[in-house]
C-alpha cells in the first residue's frame, strides 16, 4: 500500500534473476528494471530507443497495444507484409532502406492476432537484415522460450 521503488525493490530484482536464471540468463541487479506490466515495459523500452518522428516497424497484423503505445510517443508505426512463415524478409530489408526504423516490434511465436510461428530459418534472416541496418528487436514472446542458432530474436 506504499510507492514501489523505481525500477523494482531489490527482492523484486532477486526474484527477476532466479526466474531468467531458469532459462539461462544470468544478468546483474543492477541491469534489471521491473516494470508493472508489458505496455509499461514496451513504453520504456521504445522511449529509450527512439525520439518523436522516428519510425517503427511491425508485423502488418500486430498487438493493438503497440500501435497506442507508438502514438503517444510520436513513433510512426508501420506495418509489414506477412506470409505464412510471419514477416516477408524482403519487405523488412526494402523498409529499413527506406525508413531507417529504430526499431522492429515482432511477434514470433504465436503472434498476435494470427498465430503463426516463424521458423528458424526466418528468425535467422529477419535478425541478419536487422543487423545489417542497426535496427534493434523488440521480440514480444508472451514468456515463450525459444532457442535460436542465431541468438534471440
Amino acid at each position: 500500500m506504499r510507492y514501489q521503488p523505481l525500477g523494482g525493490s531489490p527482492p523484486d530484482k532477486a526474484a527477476a534473476a532466479l526466474w531468467l536464471g531458469r532459462r539461462g540468463l544470468t544478468p546483474a541487479p543492477e541491469q534489471l528494471f521491473v516494470v508493472p506490466g508489458a505496455n509499461a515495459a514496451l513504453l520504456a523500452i521504445l522511449s529509450s530507443l527512439a525520439k518523436p518522428g522516428d519510425a517503427v516497424l511491425c508485423e502488418a497484423l500486430t498487438y493493438p497495444g503497440i500501435r497506442s503505445i507508438c502514438a503517444q510517443l510520436g513513433l510512426p508505426l508501420t506495418g509489414l507484409t506477412m506470409d505464412r512463415d510471419g514477416l516477408d524478409p524482403a519487405a523488412f530489408a526494402e523498409a529499413c532502406a527506406r525508413l531507417k526504423p529504430k526499431a522492429l516490434y515482432l511477434n514470433p511465436v504465436l503472434q498476435n492476432p494470427t498465430t503463426i510461428t516463424m521458423p528458424e530459418r526466418r528468425r535467422g534472416e529477419i535478425a541478419g537484415i536487422a543487423r545489417r541496418h542497426g535496427v534493434a528487436i523488440i521480440e514480444d514472446r508472451k514468456s515463450t522460450r525459444l532457442n535460436s542458432s542465431h541468438g534471440k530474436l
